[in-house]
């Protein structure tokens, strides 16, 4: 706890040193007149040897691992490929399915009130969510235990009420306190999309609907949602991958006998089975592949 502690100190120094060398600077165009990038198509010694770069890089830093990895695949499938291997897909997609749903929901909350209300406490939100992106999952996993724990211990009378007198730990040997952990390591990542999306559509729209009588919830529900709805689909793709590979938190705070397809790579790995490691990887980059074409052709969408 102390070195996790010190950890987080040393981070929010950081943050803070930042923001006091940035003070109100803020990005903007000098001149009004915004050119898109338009692209070009690349002709002769240019084209080839643009596409050399970037295929040497890609063939390096995926396709040969890649490659190596489905090599490996046909040499494991057999022995890996089982009934508790499904089970490994479902808690995955299980847990980032649940996580990701409960991230975008915090994320467009305090997203839409921290465009409504531009006081001191919905700044102090907007910046304090973003936080647990730049602290280490190691440190946020010990901060959790340390919660959770003593949840458990002031709720001993409500277990009693419900009959669960067998185990003292009820909450931090549960799923609850991994999705909680999820929800802080990558509610920046949600945050940001919806910001970005509500930063787009601005306050007319908003300000309309009060003005022709609807109330707040109303123009949430009916005006709001539908306008960043493109922002959310973005914001739950990018949160669920990261979701997905998610490993030192899901180490640390998993309950017993609860495995993730990232947890098993690297008990393989780390057992020096690294051809049996090789299936649940490909998983996880046939799962993210398929999460990036849907937030690609959502983009298209949104240029169209």
């Amino acid at each position: 706890i102390r070195l996790s502690a010190i950890l987080m100190a040393m981070v929010f120094g950081f943050l803070m040193i930042e923001k006091l060398l940035r003070g109100r600077k803020k990005y903007s165009y000098t001149t009004t007149k915004v050119r898109p990038i338009i692209r070009q198509r690349l002709k002769g010694i240019k084209g080839v040897s643009a596409f050399l770069f970037s295929f040497i890089i890609f063939a390096f830093s995926f396709l040969i691992p890649t490659l190596q990895l489905l090599y490996w695949s046909t040499l494991t499938y057999k022995k890996i490929i089982n009934v508790k291997f499904f089970n490994l897909i479902l808690n995955s997609l299980s847990s980032a399915l649940i996580a990701t749903i409960l991230i975008i929901a915090a994320a467009v909350v305090v997203a839409n009130y921290t465009r409504i209300s531009e006081g001191f406490v919905s700044k102090f939100f907007s910046k304090s969510i973003t936080l647990g992106y730049s602290i280490p999952g190691a440190g946020i996993a010990i901060g959790v235990i340390v919660f959770f724990i003593g949840l458990d211990q002031n709720l001993q009378w409500l277990y009693r009420l419900l009959g669960i007198t067998s185990r003292r730990l009820v909450l931090s040997s549960s799923i609850v306190m991994l999705i909680f952990a999820y929800v802080i390591r990558f509610l920046a990542i949600g945050y940001n999309n919806i910001e970005a999306g509500f930063e787009k559509i601005g306050k007319r729209f908003f300000e309309a609907s009060r003005m022709l009588g609807m109330n707040v919830t109303e123009t949430f529900f009916k005006v709001d949602l539908k306008m960043i709805k493109p922002a959310m689909i973005s914001g739950f793709l990018l949160v669920f991958v990261d979701v997905l590979k998610e490993l030192p938190l899901t180490l640390i705070l998993r309950p017993f006998n609860y495995n993730t397809l990232a947890t098993k790579a690297q008990e393989y790995a780390n057992d020096e089975l690294i051809q049996e490691a090789s299936i649940a990887s490909l998983i996880i980059i046939l799962l993210s592949i398929i999460s990036i074409c849907l937030l690609y052709k959502s983009g298209k969408k949104k240029e169209r």
